[in-house]
């Protein structure tokens, strides 16, 4: 997935998300501690980027799996905002 990345700054973003298509179910969230500096506004808006490309390749599930992970980090990032 890093080769498709039009710029080498979102490496980082593209690596975790492939991790978290090739981690068990369940473990979503240890993956997601384990890179707390790319837990931001960024990797919603790439997560549901990818998400769209892999929908339009008729990868629905890994494409519903990022939104529903993408939904829940937005939901995280906004509560931390207003705390």
């Amino acid at each position: 997935m890093n080769a498709d990345a039009p710029n080498p700054e979102l490496d980082p973003y593209y690596s975790l998300i492939d991790e978290l298509l090739q981690c068990p179910s369940g473990s979503e969230p240890e993956v997601l501690s384990r890179h707390p500096d790319l837990l931001n506004p960024q990797l919603v808006q790439i997560m549901l980027q990818v998400a769209a490309m892999m929908a339009h390749h008729n990868q629905q599930e890994s494409s519903q799996f990022l939104v529903f992970i993408a939904r829940k980090l937005a939901e995280n990032l906004r509560q931390a905002a207003d705390a």
